[in-house]
């Protein structure tokens, strides 16, 4: 992500645009899973766009050229669940849609494809591979020798870390995002601590 612009400047349109096309994409194969029924905003999804590459280019400018994975994931589920780029959704598998699918809503909707959206690149944007920095996975000896990729330890874990004791974890980070003043570290430290955590036996 080149760039040494200064950290209150957008990117140019035309980028902010081809990502923008790029993540609302990304946002329905995401809601696709539960819900064939929602409403997307095109202008919230642009907002998402620029206030994100804005950030990376400042991160990246920051920090000399490297761009941590950890911080991409978190500056992307950062500015979904604050923008709010989907109006409705509703699961229409529920049984009260075909009835009044008001009572189908999914309520948490973008805090659940913020979280979503994160922890993919999360397991399939590591161990170094350029523009990114991994200071974790770059140090696990089963990555290193081959043994992982990287990215399937990530989602066996982030699983039974989300189900655990009935998805407690879950729960309350989506209460977090909702109702308390979160910021990208909170993300960052998050997603910093999930890749650690999967790779804690086999660190050097």
């Amino acid at each position: 992500m080149a760039g040494d612009r200064r950290s209150t400047e957008f990117p140019p349109k035309k980028q902010s645009v081809h990502f923008a096309s790029t993540l609302e994409e990304l946002i329905r194969c995401a809601l696709a899973q539960e819900a064939s029924d929602f409403t997307l905003s095109r202008e919230r999804i642009f907002d998402v766009a620029r206030y994100f590459l804005r950030d990376m280019y400042r991160v990246e400018s920051a920090e000399d050229g490297e761009l941590s994975v950890t911080k991409f994931c978190a500056y992307l589920t950062y500015w979904i669940a604050r923008l709010r780029p989907i109006s409705v959704a509703y699961e229409t598998a529920h049984p009260s849609y075909p009835v009044d699918k008001s009572l189908a809503e999914i309520v948490d909707v973008n805090e659940d494809v913020a979280i979503e959206l994160g922890l993919m690149f999360l397991g399939t944007t590591g161990g170094g591979s350029a523009p990114f920095d991994d200071h974790v996975r770059c140090h696990c000896s089963q990555f290193t020798s081959q043994k992982c990729d990287g990215s399937s330890c990530v989602k066996d874990h982030v699983k039974f870390y989300f189900d655990f004791h009935n998805r407690f974890f879950e729960t309350n980070l989506k209460y977090n995002m909702k109702t308390r003043l979160t910021s990208p570290h909170f993300y960052n430290s998050l997603y910093d601590h999930i890749i650690f955590c999967c790779c804690l036996p086999y660190l050097r």
